[in-house]
């Protein structure tokens, strides 16, 4: 009997933690998101980029929609959202339109990267252990490169998928 209560103990600790680290790193990641729209409207303000320009829109309303939903913004929800929407014309041909104007402008594509990268680390903490398990067979099968291109890309499709980002006002 003791063992049980013992084992309970432990679960309910982990449990407990585990709870307790996931509001963590989103609170963490919801104020780099308010740093990054910060730096992306301040960027506007000092002339770096224009504010009437319809990607600066896009990535701010993007960034406001990224912060009230980063609750959902996990890995499964990522996987999920590109495999919804594989194939969809509307948001290929919006995808396709996207990278082309941020690859016109240095400042939008080092933005594009950062916010990649927090979001990649964001979801990497809070799948720590999942990731600790599974990344060395799937780095085996499919090799490092491999591994690392499909992760980042998946994020990077984040910024052009309807629920992930403000497209639907854009497709």
């Amino acid at each position: 009997m003791d063992l049980w209560v013992l084992i309970f103990a432990i679960l309910l600790l982990i449990m407990v933690w585990r709870n307790l680290h996931l509001k963590s790193i989103e609170q963490k990641f919801k104020y780099q998101l308010y740093a990054y729209r910060d730096e992306l409207r301040g960027a506007a303000v000092n002339g770096k980029i224009d504010p009437d320009f319809w990607l600066f829109k896009y990535f701010d309303e993007t960034i406001s929609k990224r912060i009230a939903t980063s609750h959902h913004l996990t890995l499964f929800h990522v996987l999920a959202l590109n495999y919804r929407y594989r194939g969809n014309k509307e948001v290929e041909e919006f995808t396709k339109k996207l990278d082309k104007a941020v690859k016109s402008n240095k400042f939008y594509a080092n933005f594009q990267k950062e916010m990649n990268s927090a979001t990649l680390m964001y979801i990497a903490e809070q799948h720590y252990i999942t990731y600790k398990i599974f990344k060395p067979p799937v780095v085996f099968i499919f090799g490092a490169g491999s591994f690392l291109r499909n992760i980042s890309g998946s994020i990077k499709k984040l910024w052009s998928l309807p629920g992930s980002s403000a497209s639907e006002q854009y497709c």
